[in-house]
Order: structure tokens, then sequence, then C-alpha cells
């Protein structure tokens, strides 16, 4: 039985020093230094990068894909879309995406979209609490996710919980377990 892929609650932060290189494009930018120092803050809640080298960078562009990974590259990379660069989304998505690089063959969560958001969730969603772009949500939940991210991140704790006890529908699991916790909240925005 694997040990969940979270960091659990009351736990202090462990010290994560990755070795954040900018791509060319960003080496450039005069937000290098904020966004680098937004990645370090997150990358604190991924201890498997500890001692890593990790490419980041920015793109532009007519993609609506806001962010993307490079886990296979001999120094695994980071990309984000340079709109996304002033958004309040930015440090879900950056969880988002360093989630891939532990992702399997190198990492032990396993692949796929709605697992990925599903461990980023888990491991850091009340600490940076964005909505999950891949996740099935109830209607009015992402609009005023920072009053739903603390249940959503409980939840996905649950959800990789039973994955290790065997469950294989752990993120429909979530997914159905989220939507009957907020359809009996009394939040205004659901009712």
């Amino acid at each position: 039985m694997q040990p969940p892929c979270y960091l659990s609650v009351g736990r202090s932060i462990p010290r994560v020093a990755v070795h954040l290189v900018p791509g060319h494009r960003l080496a450039t930018d005069p937000g290098r230094d904020a966004l680098l120092g937004r990645v370090a803050e997150v990358a604190t809640a991924f201890t498997e990068l500890d001692g890593q080298r990790i490419r980041v960078d920015i793109y532009d562009g007519r993609s609506r894909t806001v962010g993307v990974a490079f886990p296979e590259q001999a120094t695994p990379k980071i990309a984000l879309h340079r709109r996304l660069l002033r958004s309040s989304e930015l440090a879900g998505v950056i969880a988002h995406e360093l989630t891939h690089l532990i992702q399997r063959p190198r990492g032990p969560c396993p692949n796929g979209e709605r697992a990925c958001d599903l461990f980023a969730l888990a491991r850091c969603g009340s600490q940076f609490p964005n909505p999950p772009a891949y996740l099935a949500l109830p209607a009015g939940t992402r609009e005023n996710w920072r009053f739903w991210a603390p249940l959503a991140t409980i939840l996905a704790r649950e959800a990789l919980q039973e994955r290790s006890q065997g469950r294989r529908q752990y993120v429909r699991w979530w997914e159905e377990s989220f939507r009957a916790a907020v359809r009996h909240a009394r939040h205004p925005t659901t009712a």
C-alpha cells in the first residue's frame, strides 16, 4: 500500500530546494523573478522535486492552454501562457503542471489530466485555492471557489485514501462526493 501523495494537514511545510532555470523567453522577461518566486513557493508542496533542476518558461499565442509540462525532457520543464502571469489562477496552474512532473513513470501519481487535478487539489488546494480545470464541478462552485476549496481539498485527500485502499474510480468518487456535499450545503450561490 502506497502512502498518500499529499501533504497532511498540520505538518510543517518541508524545505524543498528545486533549482529553477528560466527558459529563453522568461530569461529576458521583466516579470522573471516574480514568476520564479511563485513557482518556488508552490514547489514547497512537491518534495519529490527536491534537488531537481526545472526549467520554467512562458509562451505567447492564441492557445487556450494556460500551462504545459514536459516531464520527459532531461531537465523537466513547465511553461505558462503569458496571459496567466497576472491572473489569480497562476498558483493553481503551477501546482497542476508540477504535478505532471511527478506523474508516472517517474513519480507516485498516476497519469491523466483528471488525476493530475485531483492530486494537485489534495496536495495544495487550500494553500493555492484555484478551481480544477478537468474535474467536473457543480454549477456555481467555480465562481466561488475560495469558499469551496477547503471542502474540495478534504474530499480530494479522502479520494486518494480511497485509491490507496484499492478504489479504482477514485476521481469519480470525488466528483460525486463533492456534488453531494455542495447540494447539501447552504451557500447562497448554490441555493
